[in-house]
C-alpha cells in the first residue's frame, strides 16, 4: 500500500496518521454512492458522463496529492523526503488539509466511477445473462487488481512515491480522454443507409 509510505516519505508525518489524511476518501465515497443512488434527472442520471466526469476528478485529486508536497518543497515548507514534520505550523496544517481535500475528492471520483458504470452495465446487459456478465466483470476484477497491487510498490521502491502517484494521475486521464471519444463515436447519428433505387426505364 502506499498510503503509509506516501504519510512517512512524502507528507513527513507518522504512518499511524495515514489514516486522518485517507478518512476523507471514505467520507466521499459514502457521499457520492447516497447522492448518485437517488438521482434520477439532471446532469448525474447520464452514467457515460458522470464515468468520464470521475476519472477526470480523481485524476486531479492523485495529481493534487503528488504536486502539494512538492511544491511545498519547492518553498522550504518540508525538507528532503523521509524527513519528519518536528512541529505542526499553520502553513503544514494547510498543506495537510488540502491533501486530504484531495482524498476526499478522490473517494467522490471512485465512487462516481463504480456506481455509474456498475448502473450502465445492469442497464444494458441482457436480463438472461446479467448474472453471467457480471460474475465475468467481477472476476476479472479481482484477477486484474493483482497486478497494480503487485507491481506499484516496486515502482514507488525504484522511482518514488510522487512520481508513481503523477504516473497514475496520467494514466486515469488517458483513460478519461479514450472514454469520452467512445462516447462521442457511439453518439454519431449513422449515415442514411438507403440505396437509391435505379431509374426506371423509359416505356417503349
Amino acid at each position: 500500500m502506499l498510503a503509509p509510505r506516501f504519510a512517512v516519505d512524502v507528507i513527513g508525518i507518522a504512518a499511524a496518521d495515514a489514516v486522518f489524511v485517507l478518512a476523507p476518501a471514505g467520507v466521499g465515497m459514502l457521499a457520492a454512492a447516497f447522492v448518485l443512488s437517488r438521482t434520477t434527472a439532471g446532469p448525474l442520471a447520464d452514467r457515460r458522463r458522470v464515468i468520464t466526469g470521475g476519472l477526470v476528478l480523481v485524476s486531479v485529486a492523485l495529481g493534487v496529492a503528488a504536486g502539494l508536497p512538492a511544491l511545498g518543497r519547492a518553498v522550504g515548507l518540508l525538507g528532503p523526503e523521509g524527513q519528519e514534520i518536528g512541529v505542526m505550523g499553520t502553513a503544514h496544517l494547510g498543506l495537510v488539509g488540502g491533501i486530504m481535500a484531495s482524498t476526499l475528492a478522490a473517494g467522490v471520483g471512485f465512487a462516481s466511477i463504480v456506481v455509474a458504470a456498475q448502473t450502465l452495465m445492469q442497464e444494458r446487459a441482457p436480463i438472461r445473462a446479467r448474472g453471467r456478465v457480471f460474475a465475468v466483470q467481477l472476476t476479472m476484477g479481482n484477477l486484474l487488481a493483482v497486478i497494480p497491487l503487485l507491481s506499484i510498490g516496486g515502482l514507488a521502491d525504484l522511482v518514488g512515491v510522487n512520481r508513481v502517484l503523477i504516473v497514475l494521475a496520467v494514466s486515469v486521464l488517458l483513460v478519461a480522454v479514450l472514454s469520452r471519444r467512445d462516447w462521442e463515436r457511439e453518439d454519431e447519428p449513422v449515415g442514411d443507409s438507403e440505396v437509391a433505387s435505379p431509374p426506371s426505364s423509359p416505356g417503349r
